[in-house]
């Protein structure tokens, strides 16, 4: 397992879903910064000691929370005014390591311009519109081929693409064996990680490929969970 170096830099992950609700522009003005330089991403649940307010303290870490290990890093995120930690000791924690020539914040901001399209691909390299195919490997695939969802029912909170997005939902007796039949009844490459209430019936609403590490979003919506979604699915499939 890795190591979280002591004054490496962290914006934990709650702090990004803020900005993601709050202010779309530092949200992308801390993903220009980060893509400029090499960074992590938390891969798991941590625990970490860190410095705040001049004191040292326990902080939970959540997945994809950032880490940055050049300490001069501390005034850009200063003048943009988000929230961060310094890690005060070296702990053990899970993360995957994301290169300085991916532009998260370009393949976000273009992603969220293109939500008024029916269908449209997200690329490590770029974003194609208008193309909605069977994701290739490294791919975010959406589309809007589910509109109208009553309820979501997560399976796997804690992945990486929807951390953050849907929590836990505390389903009945009759609910769980609903979507346990449905998961098991579709032995697709594709493993779904949410699944809806449409029109009396469950549908797939996020899948990925774990090996291929593609990611399929078969419905278009607005607000903060949309934007984290599409957020989470670039990180994972930038991850090295």
């Amino acid at each position: 397992m890795p190591s979280i170096n002591e004054g490496s830099i962290v914006i934990e992950y709650a702090s990004i879903a803020r900005l993601a609700s709050e202010d779309l522009g530092k949200l992308c003005a801390l993903l220009n910064e980060v893509s400029s330089r090499g960074f992590h991403i938390l891969d798991e649940p941590a625990v970490a000691i860190v410095e705040a307010g001049g004191e040292r303290t326990y902080l939970a870490l959540g997945v994809n929370s950032l880490l940055i290990e050049d300490q001069e890093f501390s005034s850009n995120l200063k003048s943009i005014g988000v929230e961060f930690y310094v890690i005060a000791k070296r702990t053990w924690a899970n993360y995957s390591s994301a290169p300085a020539s991916k532009g998260v914040r370009e393949l976000l901001s273009i992603s969220l311009e293109a939500l008024p399209s029916k269908c449209f691909t997200v690329r490590t390299r770029g974003v194609v519109r208008g193309e909605c195919g069977e994701p290739l490997d490294r791919e975010v695939s959406v589309s809007d081929k589910h509109r109208s969802v009553e309820k979501a029912y997560p399976l796997k909170p804690y992945h990486p693409v929807i951390y953050g997005v849907y929590g836990y939902t505390a389903f009945s007796i009759e609910e769980r064996s609903r979507i346990l039949k449905k998961y098991l009844s579709e032995l697709a490459q594709m493993d779904s990680l949410v699944y809806g209430e449409c029109c009396g019936d469950l549908v797939s609403l996020v899948e990925v490929d774990e090996a291929r590490r593609r990611v399929r979003i078969n419905y278009v919506s607005g607000g903060r969970e949309y934007a984290l979604l599409l957020l989470n699915a670039i990180l994972w499939i930038i991850r090295e």
